[in-house]
């Protein structure tokens, strides 16, 4: 299980400083701080972060703008702009590259927060392109939550920080009246979402309802009876309605 990793574009010391001490504190890590576009660019052909932060405004051969185009080029990783200048002609620029969330200084740690949620909500809803676009109250939703699907991870939000857990790594979901808990080996988190919406918003072929109440991930079968599958020590119920597809799942495998 591993906490998300940020990588700050930032040419102001003090700020990047600042950034990196508050999102350590919250459960993030920090990949690299750079103060110009080029060092940042080589980074990525060593490690790819999760969500990119970058001031547009710096100093260099190519700004902020230029160097987020480059970057996405190569990788779909959510972006996060910094500007002062919420009106200037590098705002008007920055909108074209179609950044997952702006940050506007000066700011506090829970703008930069909400910036990292909002970014990882519109980097979801940007690879659904077949569902309808999200409605103001399931923005706040997700916001309140964190829990998004990023790149086989979902981000799961525990206490003040987040966990970056593998999807392949649960091991079941169990509903919860209007809750769905979510199980690893780890341990276990509580989602203020119904076991369906969860499953739909993983999007994981992998992760399939056993029954109204379970759902198992077949990576994660070890054997199974005609009423139940267990999924390493965990024996799960398996209703009649959900059989047939689970079965022909398992079959596959």
């Amino acid at each position: 299980m591993e906490s998300p990793k940020i990588l700050i574009l930032e040419d102001e010391f003090i700020v990047a400083e600042d950034m990196a001490i508050q999102l350590g504190k919250a459960g993030f890590r920090i990949s690299g701080i750079f103060d110009n576009g080029k060092d940042t660019l080589e980074s990525f052909s060593s490690d790819t972060p999760d969500i990119v932060l970058i001031d547009i405004n710096i100093q260099g051969d190519i700004d902020g703008i230029q160097t987020a185009e480059k970057i996405q080029e190569h990788s779909s990783v959510p972006l996060i702009f910094i500007t002062a200048y919420s009106g200037s002609v590098y705002f008007e620029r920055a909108k074209k590259v179609k950044p997952h969330a702006y940050l506007v200084k000066p700011f506090n740690h829970l703008n930069l927060f909400t910036s990292i949620e909002l970014a990882l909500f519109n980097y979801q809803a940007s690879r659904e392109k077949d569902e309808p676009s999200p409605s103001s109250e399931a923005l706040d939703d997700k916001a309140r939550t964190g829990n998004y699907l990023v790149n086989g991870f979902i981000f799961l939000k525990k206490q003040n920080h987040f966990d970056k857990v593998h999807v392949r790594d649960i091991l079941y979901l169990e509903a919860d009246g209007s809750y769905c808990q979510i199980i690893t080996r780890e341990g276990k988190y509580t989602l203020s979402q119904n076991l369906q919406n969860v499953l739909n918003n993983m999007g994981s072929t992998n992760i399939i309802r056993s029954h109204r109440s379970f759902a198992v991930n077949l990576d994660r079968v070890t054997s199974y009876t005609k009423s139940s599958v267990f999924v390493e020590k965990h024996e799960i119920p398996v209703s009649y309605f959900y059989k047939k597809a689970l079965m022909e799942k398992l079959k596959i495998l």
